[in-house]
């Protein structure tokens, strides 16, 4: 770590708890069974706090990869114990979203933030 993570980290971390949302953020561990050509996703559900979830530009809102609906976050990487990823689901208040991407924020050489792109139903 340098001096930047030391000091950006626990900041990054502050102002999600102070200003952030409670969430049930669930990720995925996926496993194949070769033998039954069986693709298994187990779930493992966490109580986390992101950034205020809040909608794309209207410029950025292609229709593809980008929809009407889709919502931005962010989420502190400090004390995380999984690290998100495309595919895990957020319960925000009683509305599952889908994890669409995520893009890791550094500050020097670790991550801070994982940024995410969340979709809900009918989007």
């Amino acid at each position: 770590m340098t001096d930047l993570d030391d000091k950006m980290l626990p900041k990054a971390l502050a102002l999600i708890a102070k200003f952030g949302k409670s969430v049930t953020w669930t990720a995925y561990a996926e496993s194949f069974n070769p033998a039954t050509s069986v693709n298994t996703r187990t779930p493992t559900a966490r109580t986390a706090t992101i950034k205020p979830p809040q909608a794309f530009r209207q410029g950025y809102v292609d229709g593809d990869l980008v929809r009407v609906g889709d919502l931005k976050t962010g989420i502190a990487a400090s004390g995380l114990s999984f690290t998100p990823k495309t595919g895990d689901t957020v319960l925000l208040d009683t509305v599952t979203y889908e994890v669409m991407a995520v893009w890791p924020i550094y500050s020097g050489t670790s991550v801070a933030v994982y940024d995410a792109q969340l979709r809900g139903p009918g989007s």
